[in-house]
C-alpha cells in the first residue's frame, strides 16, 4: 500500500500539492497523536487501506479526530468496503476499490479543490 501512496504523493507534488504521508504501524494511541498532528496542520485526512470498512483504522482516527476537537475542512477513507473482496490480481483489485495510486491521486485532488470527496 505504501507504494501506491508514495507514487501518489509524487503526481500531487507534480500538480504543486503538498501531501504528508504517515504510516500507521499498529493501532495505540501514540501512533494517533502524529495523525492529530498532521490533522491539526493540514485540515485534510485521506486515509488508506486493504481492509474491509467494518472495523477499519480510518473510522477510528476520525472518531479520535471528533474527540480530540481537530476540526477537519475534507476527510475520505478509501477501503475494501463491506462485504466480500472478490478475486483478482492485486493490482485489479486495487484499481476497483481505488487503492491504486492514480485513484488516490484523483481522490486527494478533489479533497484538496472540493472538499469532502
Amino acid at each position: 500500500m505504501i507504494e501506491e501512496l508514495l507514487k501518489a504523493q509524487e503526481k500531487l507534488n507534480s500538480v504543486g500539492i503538498s501531501a504528508e504521508i504517515v504510516k500507521i504501524n499498529r493501532i495505540a494511541s501514540d501512533e494517533f497523536g502524529t495523525v492529530m498532528d498532521s490533522l491539526r496542520k493540514t485540515g485534510r485526512i485521506l486515509v488508506a487501506e486493504e481492509v474491509c470498512a467494518i472495523g477499519c483504522v480510518g473510522r477510528r482516527i476520525l472518531a479520535q479526530a471528533s474527540q480530540s476537537g481537530v476540526c477537519l475542512q475534507a476527510a475520505r477513507v478509501v477501503n475494501l468496503r463491506d462485504g466480500i473482496v472478490v478475486h483478482g490480481s492485486r493490482a485489479q483489485l486495487l484499481k476497483d476499490y481505488g487503492l491504486d495510486s492514480d485513484s488516490l491521486f484523483e481522490t486527494a485532488k478533489k479533497l484538496v479543490r472540493q472538499g469532502w470527496a
